[in-house]
């Protein structure tokens, strides 16, 4: 079997993005890594043997893989052609978004779903059409950013996906997250998630402690600074006015924030978009 090691680019960047195409006659031999990967299909299907069990995997199929795991590629008889946009990650990068992610949570990476099988999903949809759009990014900070934000997606899907506890929220929390996603109650902030709650802060703060493992206002800050990082990205204009406009009133504590989230300021997302 073949071990493919971190290459150069890949322990400076951390994340080492590219493009592979199957057809009937071609494949990729069994191999494992020295770093995670995940990859997307975007055109055709595609046989995935993965730790010894063959999966078929149409279009929008998210796989990802530690390590430890074991896999090959092919292109199914059937198929003219499959393509998936392949993202090779350092371990320690993933491990730290992912306790971003999980929290407190004794929830662990490799108990979590590895693959995520298309479904009528925006997310999923949305997913795919950012990994497509990155593969013609040529700013290398941006992409980076741009990675990042995804592989983030991606893990709490593998979650979601699992069957772990944010699934058995109580309705009157799940409805509150809901409404609180648009932008004239997340700006509000913690004030409004409350009387959207319907109950205390403090009761408020334990649910979400409990099924999503994080704090009411981490999972604001979260919401925010993707609203900020999309209006840049997208659209440019002031730092100032979309980091107030979204609901943060302390702009040093935003940059720093931005900065942990992303590995970039907001300056360079706005510049090279």
């Amino acid at each position: 079997m073949i071990r493919v090691p971190i290459n150069q680019k890949l322990q400076q960047n951390f994340y080492f993005f590219h493009h592979s195409v199957f057809t009937p006659g071609s494949f990729y031999p069994l191999h494992d890594h020295d770093f995670c990967e995940f990859f997307i299909v975007s055109q055709g299907t595609l046989k995935h043997i993965f730790n010894g069990k063959a999966y078929i995997c149409p279009t929008g199929t998210i796989c990802f893989l530690n390590p430890e795991d074991s896999h090959e590629l092919h292109c199914i008889p059937e198929c003219a052609k499959a393509e998936i946009l392949n993202c090779n990650v350092l371990s320690d990068e993933v491990r730290r978004l992912f306790r971003y992610i999980a929290g407190e949570s004794p929830t662990a990476l490799e108990d979590c779903v590895q693959h995520i099988f298309p479904v009528p999903n925006f997310r999923q949809q949305a997913l795919l059409e950012e990994m497509q759009e990155i593969f013609h990014c040529e700013n290398e900070i941006l992409k980076k950013a741009r990675l990042r934000l995804v592989l983030e997606n991606i893990l709490l899907m593998m979650i979601s996906s699992s069957g772990f506890s944010a699934d058995s929220a109580p309705d009157w929390l799940r409805n509150a997250r809901t409404a609180m996603r648009e932008p004239d109650n997340y700006r509000i902030g913690l004030k409004r998630f409350i009387e959207l709650a319907g109950h205390t802060q403090e009761h408020l703060c334990r649910a979400m402690r409990r099924y999503y493992s994080e704090t009411p206002q981490q999972w604001l800050t979260s919401i925010r600074l993707e609203a900020v990082f999309d209006r840049l990205l997208r659209h440019g204009g002031n730092i100032s006015a979309a980091a107030f406009e979204e609901g943060f009133n302390n702009l040093a504590w935003f940059r720093k924030a931005f900065r942990q989230r992303y590995g970039v300021s907001p300056k360079t997302i706005r510049k090279k978009r």
